[in-house]
């Protein structure tokens, strides 16, 4: 029984670390060479990590690709200096980390279902639209995704009119940085065609509504 275990012992040990390793159906295939141009670190204030959160969550919740984060992240592999995040934006800023950060997930094992996301799938048409190239249509889509789950996160933390109003001013103040920078980023080829920043927009659109202006 001791020279059987022995055995078996050593022809686990003689295995190809790829047979031990996650089954190929779930494993992460490798993000996209972003561009070299990085944002300076900044504080991981409370603005910060509601951003941050609502986005990674909703990229679970919304069982976003991979490969539509990839073009979120590069919008054009053959352009890589090109971006939908304006540098040095305070709201692109913790929606590109959060992105990067689920882009770079593991597995989760105790999943029946491989693709270790917690929704019922990301719509075709949307998928279309990022994959296709096409900057404006990338830029929108991204725009209504961080809209989604801003207002999904700020919904679920249960404010008052008064705390909620706070949110509001800092939004706002932030996106107001953010477009101050959009002219810089779009005379420097890293940003494209759009008027206005999508992470930007997005965060502030419970705000742009009619009915809370």
């Amino acid at each position: 029984m001791l020279k059987l275990s022995a055995l078996l012992a050593t022809a686990a040990l003689s295995l190809p670390i790829a047979a031990l390793s996650v089954p190929q159906a779930i494993q992460q295939d490798s993000p996209p060479q972003e561009r070299a141009t990085v944002d300076e670190p900044m504080e991981m204030d409370a603005y910060f990590r509601m951003q941050f959160f609502a986005t990674i969550e909703g990229l679970y919740n919304s069982s976003v690709p991979n490969d539509v984060v990839d073009r979120f992240l590069v919008p054009d592999p053959k352009k890589p200096e090109l971006s939908l995040f304006v540098t040095g934006c305070p709201i692109c800023i913790p929606v590109k980390a959060a992105m990067r950060v689920y882009r770079a997930r593991a597995p989760i094992l105790e999943f029946k279902s491989p693709g270790g996301t917690f929704g019922k799938g990301f719509p075709a048409a949307d998928r279309e639209a990022v994959l296709s190239g096409d900057y404006t249509r990338q830029h929108a889509i991204l725009q209504k995704l961080v809209s989604e789950w801003t207002e999904a996160r700020l919904k679920s933390m249960r404010l008052t009119p008064e705390e909620l109003e706070r949110w509001h001013r800092d939004a706002f103040e932030r996106r107001k940085k953010g477009m101050g920078l959009l002219p810089g980023a779009r005379q420097t080829g890293t940003y494209g065609p759009a008027k206005a920043c999508a992470a930007c927009d997005g965060a502030n659109s419970l705000w742009d509504q009619p009915e809370n202006r």
